[in-house]
């Protein structure tokens, strides 16, 4: 059976996977393990010893180890999960309860306003600074978007447009970005009898 024992550089953990005894098996003394097979070394820089089954050693990447491994990382499965609907308006979830709050709802009728006033220079400026002060918050990358496509900026207006259909997975909120991006892709197909 196979038996893999893998050492972390401080020495005071030792994983072992399968069953140490039988006739390939690796004996453990002192917490040490020694390899079965005489000259069979350690492997270099990983602080894990192979050992052999059937004279053929296991050098599978999910065998071996590569620097520090974190066995348990820390993690609080309790802490809120912080995310912007579209709008600005902060969610938390946490076990329990959801709570909403306004966050970045002034922000968000700011840029609805020059968006609607087609004042793309300012809507760039106000777009860029939401972005600053909010990263995961997409509405300020789909409205700057729009605003460098109609300044001009093609190839910004994509990536931002392409940014928000990537990150938004299916949000029917930012279909907006989809919409825009098969339009100048040539793929938007008009709706209703005039277009057929």
């Amino acid at each position: 059976m196979l038996s893999v024992v893998l050492s972390l550089s401080l020495g005071c953990l030792f994983v072992v996977a399968g069953y140490l005894e039988g006739r390939h098996g690796t004996p453990v003394r002192d917490g040490v393990a020694r390899p079965a097979v005489a000259g069979q070394l350690p492997l270099i820089g990983s602080g894990a010893t192979v050992i052999q089954n059937s004279s053929r050693a296991v050098n599978s990447p999910n065998v071996i180890a590569r620097g520090p491994v974190t066995v348990n990382p820390p993690v609080n499965p309790n802490a809120p999960v912080i995310t912007y609907d579209f709008n600005g308006y902060w969610r938390e979830v946490s076990p329990g309860k959801t709570r909403l709050k306004p966050g970045r709802f002034p922000a968000f009728q700011k840029m609805h306003s020059l968006y609607e006033a087609h004042d793309w220079k300012r809507l760039v400026e106000v777009c860029e600074g939401e972005i600053r002060s909010a990263p995961t918050w997409l509405t300020p990358y789909l409205y700057s978007g729009v605003a460098y496509l109609q300044l001009g900026d093609g190839q910004r207006g994509v990536e931002r447009l392409e940014y928000v259909e990537r990150q938004a997975a299916g949000n029917t909120d930012y279909a907006e970005a989809t919409r825009v991006l098969g339009a100048l892709r040539g793929q938007h197909k008009p709706n209703g009898p005039a277009g057929q």
